[in-house]
């Protein structure tokens, strides 16, 4: 008897992590369980992670359907770990997240509870009784880009089942970022209030509600304390506190005033009662303008006088701010957040920041970063056609990154060719696997002919002020020699980046409401797309909301209308069609609080739009891609495809909840490369 054994189908395909490994990513915060040793870290985009192995190597402690953003994590006496979501820092550039409240794990990360707080947002730090595991105080910053939410500290006495409001904000754009509590006396506590809102030209990081407070009644009743130096004043920052745990009558307090510059280092040896300001290197520390993306101090457990302040330096004394030491090792990165102190060995110490987490066993003489810190925060993506083993990503503060080495083997250790930068768009000649374009924040831009061995800037050569955090670079999908960048202006190049002409008028506005030389660039283009007809359509998108389109390679422009006045994330044109006229244009509303997905689609070349997104999960579309009739989408949540346009789906399992930043696709194959702002670079083998 003939019998017919069914077909086995192949398995659905799944996303594959592809790296990197060693370059890390923003740490928020630090902390050390007693009772395990183990360290957890908390990320921008990554979750919570924990190592077992003194931070060498880093496991998720994260669940997958959890916010990708932590601020602040906390360990009570139990056991229990608290983490806080969202980052306080409201960002220097374009990409900063909030996140929904407080979560609990009595299992050491292996699962957690929601505790609500979800108006929050955006949460500092978390402070324990040291006493009474259930006593649990959150500083709550609120919503990076508008008034209002959960602003303010909350305290709850039952282990995060109930919260009040115990320290509201003087007003509607003021919410709580540093708390602390006395390990002699629980009653008596210090909280720091941020007066901070962020909006598309302008970012407001101080006000007069900013302030310290304290109360000695258990978190009851609290006073502004600290004055003159933080009475209210409209251009006082975010404030850092922390008790010298060996001696809590010793109080320290670091500033930042009009701009993020910082506003000084003070120091209390009355328990508060008095400050007085320390000299140092603590105000030279000022040249960036970031002190709102700092806000920690970290006191020697053992010597009241030994301090630890993070700031784009690692600053430390010995001497409680009379003298500094500046720590610039070679393999110590820049801008630190959090520190954790080993209770067993008083030469050990953990710093984590922008590039991860870094350990010092000689009392900071040398620092040695973590060899597996997976969850670096990438801007972009993009694969060699030619050689699909050479992968490159732009990383926040890690710079622009390759997966091979100067032999052009591909290597698992990632390389920063760029010196040093914050990576954003990066670019590989489709048909020469050596020529590699790497932008930089505000369109620092060079280009590679050699792999990325050596290369050439050519970012003079594109004039105009106004270039974004994150400037456009495209190839022309047909000619891969002729490029573009834009400022607000556009640029192209016919010589893979050699020489440089203007195709464009001024595209923006005029320039927004910003002051602070280091953000002042709004008025730009964003993004840029060339279709690959033979009448020469280029789209283009700007952050103040305009979409224009030229169609005789830019030899004369036309603003579209129809579309909401936001920002302008991307605008990809579908390939599958050659006249150039079917486009997609993804438009962002978080910089002004909005978290409603904008995709719009015209197929009359701007013509009229229809809005695509209405079933897409709130957060920002991020990038466009088409692969077998589907139209993929990366967003703050995931990437989903969709052969109608009115029903999405993921594209395929297996891909953590972190924003994805960018879609690139390797046409031979064909496999989907995704770059995640919290978890690295990402593939997937799509089927039809």
């Amino acid at each position: 008897m003939l019998v017919t054994v069914p077909a086995r189908s192949a398995p659905p395909a799944r996303w594959e992590f592809l790296g990197p490994r060693n370059i890390g990513g923003r740490v928020n915060d630090l902390v050390i369980d007693p009772h395990t040793r183990r360290l957890y870290a908390a990320t921008s985009g990554g979750g919570v992670w924990t190592s077992a192995d003194g931070g060498l190597r880093w496991r998720t402690a994260w669940g997958r359907a959890m916010p990708a953003a932590v601020g602040a994590l906390a360990v009570a006496r139990s056991g229990a770990i608290y983490a806080g979501t969202g980052e306080a820092f409201p960002g220097n550039g374009n990409a900063t997240y909030g996140g929904n409240g407080v979560y609990r794990s009595d299992d050491h990360g292996r699962s957690w509870r929601h505790l609500g707080l979800s108006s929050s947002e955006r949460i500092g730090r978390i402070a324990i009784d040291p006493r009474d595991s259930d006593r649990v105080f959150v500083a709550a910053t609120g919503p990076g880009f508008r008034a209002g939410g959960g602003r303010g500290l909350w305290r709850s006495i039952d282990g995060g089942r109930r919260w009040t409001l115990v320290l509201p904000g003087d007003n509607s754009t003021t919410g709580a970022v540093d708390v602390v509590i006395d390990p002699a006396d629980p009653r008596r506590m210090f909280a720091t209030m941020w007066d901070r809102v962020r909006q598309p030209d302008h970012r407001a990081y101080f006000g007069v509600g900013s302030g310290l407070f304290r109360s000695v009644d258990g978190g009851a009743t609290w006073r502004r304390i600290g004055l003159p130096y933080f009475a209210p004043n409209p251009g006082l920052g975010r404030m850092a506190v922390e008790i010298a745990p060996s001696d809590p009558r010793r109080v320290y307090v670091v500033a930042s005033s009009v701009n993020g510059a910082n506003g000084g280092f003070y120091v209390s040896s009355d328990g508060g009662d008095t400050f007085r300001p320390q000299p140092g290197a603590v105000l030279a520390d000022s040249t960036l303008y970031t002190g709102a993306h700092f806000g920690r101090i970290s006191v020697d457990p053992r010597n009241p006088d030994h301090v630890l302040v993070g700031l784009v330096s690692l600053l430390e004394t010995t001497s409680a701010g009379a003298a500094w030491t500046v720590h610039s090792h070679n393999k110590l990165h820049v801008d630190h957040q959090a520190f954790v102190w080993d209770p067993a060995n008083p030469d050990r110490w953990w710093v984590g920041g922008d590039a991860g987490v870094f350990r010092t066993d000689d009392a900071g003489d040398s620092f040695s970063p973590g060899v597996d810190q997976p969850w670096t925060q990438l801007y972009s993506v993009d694969v060699a056609e030619t050689d699909p083993r050479r992968v490159v990503g732009g990383g926040q503060d890690t710079g622009e990154l390759r997966s091979w080495d100067e032999d052009g083997q591909p290597t698992s250790q990632w390389e920063d060719i760029s010196g040093g930068t914050d990576g954003m768009v990066m670019r590989i000649d489709p048909t020469d696997e050596n020529v590699v374009y790497m932008c930089a924040q505000y369109g620092w831009c060079q280009v590679s002919y050699d792999g990325g061995n050596t290369a050439r800037r050519f970012d003079d050569q594109v004039i105009g002020p106004m270039k974004n955090w994150v400037a456009p670079f495209e190839l022309h999908p047909r000619v891969p020699h002729v490029v573009y960048t834009a400022s607000e202006f556009v640029h192209r190049s016919t010589d893979q980046a050699r020489t440089w002409e203007v195709i464009s008028p001024r595209l923006t506005g005029p320039p927004g409401r910003e002051t602070n030389g280091f953000f002042y660039r709004y008025g730009s283009v964003t993004t840029l797309a060339p279709a690959g007809d033979e009448l020469g359509t280029i789209y283009a998108g700007t952050d103040d909301g305009r979409v224009w389109v030229t169609r005789d390679d830019g030899a004369s422009w036309k603003q579209l209308t129809g579309l909401p006045t936001l920002w302008v994330n991307r605008i990809r044109v579908d390939p599958r069609d050659p006249s150039g006229r079917t486009a997609y244009v993804a438009l962002s509303g978080l910089r002004v609080g909005d978290a409603t997905p904008y995709l719009y689609l015209t197929r009359d070349g701007g013509t009229t739009w229809t809005r695509v997104s209405q079933a897409l999960p709130p957060g920002q579309v991020n990038d466009v891609a088409f692969v077998f009739g589907r139209v993929l989408v990366a967003t703050d949540t995931g990437v989903l495809a969709s052969r109608n346009l009115r029903t999405w789906t993921p594209a395929a399992p297996g891909l953590p909840l972190t924003p994805v930043t960018e879609l690139r696709l390797l046409s031979s194959t064909p496999t989907l490369y995704a770059s995640t702002f919290g978890r690295g670079t990402w593939r997937v083998r799509l089927q039809r």
